[in-house]
């Protein structure tokens, strides 16, 4: 125990009988502003909303779970969501701000002779074409659940993609679910609701969205494993789907 045992020595309250345990609660939703991170419960629906953490999100209703939800954009290979959390008017907000330009070629006069391009400083390179990306997720609890509110602007046409990690040994259900040919547990989702059956416990998310087929976007963080479910669409998007418990 090494200097914990001094502790016991010299601050005497140590000594006293511990309080007598309590039953752990079932129906809260608490904001633990330091450790950056919000934890709901409602008896068998739980959700937790991390900041600074690309798995922003996660619901379970009983044994069925959904073990992450992230969010990638391909803007200049830097697009992976993970930001602050703040509360926000009846939920909680995380907002991100990229900035993206373009180099341009050196002036002939600033080359060097082997015209090595890799040992270049950028910073003596002009930039152009200037862009912003402004992306943001709003989470609020609905009834029986939650539902997620992503609002990504300010350039037009860079891919978005939503991944959502499913707890394996499952089944799922739902409307335009195409398996990915590369790989038996990725489902490119295109509308409606699905269903995820686990354990004697069932969650339904959605509505679900597609414009494209591209999941593993550059700059994205590799898939998680298990099985997963990707929601896709080009910029300016803007979409609202929920997870939630159902009997």
């Amino acid at each position: 125990m090494g200097h914990y045992v001094i502790d016991f020595m010299e601050i005497l309250e140590l000594r006293n009988p511990l309080p007598p345990r309590e039953p752990v609660p079932t129906d809260y939703a608490k904001h633990y502003d330091l450790s950056s991170f919000v934890h709901i419960r409602h008896g068998d629906l739980s959700a937790t909303i991390l900041g600074d953490n690309s798995r922003f999100f996660s619901f379970r209703n009983g044994g069925a779970v959904v073990e992450a939800v992230r969010v990638a954009t391909a803007y200049f290979g830097k697009g992976q969501f993970s930001e602050p959390l703040r509360p926000a008017e009846n939920g909680y907000r995380l907002e991100q701000s990229l900035d993206g330009f373009y180099y341009q070629p050196l002036a002939p006069g600033d080359r060097g002779a082997d015209e090595h391009w890799p040992l270049t400083s950028g910073t003596s390179r002009a930039r152009s074409n200037f862009s912003h990306l402004k992306s943001s997720v709003e989470i609020r609890e609905v009834d029986g659940g939650c539902e997620i509110g992503l609002n990504v602007e300010g350039v037009n046409q860079s891919p978005v993609a939503v991944e959502i990690t499913l707890r394996p040994g499952g089944k799922l259900t739902g409307d335009l679910l195409a398996l990915d040919a590369a790989s038996p547990n990725i489902y490119l989702w295109g509308e409606g609701l699905a269903t995820y059956d686990l354990a004697g416990s069932r969650v339904q998310f959605g509505p679900g969205f597609r414009q494209h087929a591209w999941t593993q976007l550059r700059g994205a963080q590799p898939r998680l494993g298990g099985l997963t479910v990707y929601m896709t669409g080009f910029t300016p998007l803007k979409q609202t789907f929920r997870f939630t418990a159902v009997p």
